[in-house]
């Protein structure tokens, strides 16, 4: 069990921070030189993650209601979602076939790009057997923004998380929660995920751990932590389409 003095910590941060990514600061991008905002019609949606020269990961949600992929795209190299970088076209797009649209199961994305990058780092994807350990904490990026009600912010944003046992999880997640997903939120701080985050990484270590998905709450709510699809448990449907 998670150590119950951080659990009441965390949970007297519950009427603090009504805001939400929230308890973050501006990313510099030349740490996360993989990270992309996906957009569509110009607008960002999403977050992304480069994986290799043709393929971005994100969350299957974010794909759900495309009509004109000729306007779905990345923008990549920059932390700012309107200017700098560079603009990729998406070709096509596929979401894991266990994707639960009521609970966000197994919601993971790929995207494939209509022309190689080449100029920059890949992401680091964890191995199927690995494990986000109870206690650790792990960084989150994205534009998400500051309510539950605002749009996106201009500037990526992370910030970092302490990752809960699956009880605790499963307790104030219900019935949303699945043996797919891990749960995080602030201790020290209020902070955590909001709307536009979806699809964006969590990372531990470096390394590609997680996919921010729909927190089925409202942001920053302490007694409502944010969920993540476990990366490891997706790894065979990513190496399937890209080979990664």
């Amino acid at each position: 069990m998670f150590n119950l003095f951080i659990i009441l910590i965390f949970l007297s941060f519950v009427h603090t921070n009504p805001l939400g990514i929230i308890g973050g600061h501006d990313a510099d991008i030349s740490k996360y030189p993989w990270i992309a905002s996906l957009q569509y019609q110009g607008n960002h949606l999403c977050g992304a993650t480069l994986i290799s020269s043709k393929w971005a990961l994100t969350s299957g949600d974010c794909t759900q209601d495309i009509n004109v992929l000729e306007e779905l795209t990345i923008r990549l190299g920059t932390n700012n979602i309107s200017s700098a970088g560079q603009i990729i076209h998406i070709a096509n797009y596929f979401s894991h076939p266990k994707f639960n649209t009521f609970n966000n199961d197994m919601d993971v994305g790929l995207l494939k790009l209509e022309t190689e990058v080449n100029n920059v780092t890949f992401a680091t994807l964890t191995n199927a057997t690995d494990i986000v350990p109870v206690g650790s904490n792990v960084t989150v990026l994205g534009w998400g923004g500051k309510g539950d009600s605002i749009g996106p912010t201009e500037i990526l944003q992370e910030t970092e998380l302490t990752v809960f046992d699956y009880e605790y999880c499963n307790k104030t997640k219900t019935p949303y929660f699945t043996e797919n997903m891990f749960c995080a939120s602030g201790v020290e701080t209020p902070a955590g995920t909001c709307n536009y985050d979806s699809g964006g990484p969590v990372l531990l270590d470096g390394i590609i751990v997680g996919i921010i998905t729909d927190g089925r709450g409202p942001c920053a709510d302490a007694t409502s932590p944010d969920m993540f699809v476990k990366l490891a448990n997706a790894r065979e449907f990513i190496t399937s389409y890209t080979g990664i």
